[in-house]
């Protein structure tokens, strides 16, 4: 029965894996863009006018 729950966990190491590196690059891009994108998201906060 060990076999089964082995290779429960290897799949999910498999699937798991690779999904999270996609979420962390993905998360990375996304506040490297938004850095570099701040001063033209200045319109979404109208009281400094």
């Amino acid at each position: 029965m060990w076999y089964l729950y082995l290779t429960i966990g290897l799949a999910a190491l498999c699937i798991g894996i690779p999904l999270f590196l996609i979420y962390w690059t993905d998360k990375r891009s996304k506040r490297s863009f938004e850095k570099k994108n701040k001063k033209s998201d200045d319109m979404a906060d109208l009281d400094h006018y």
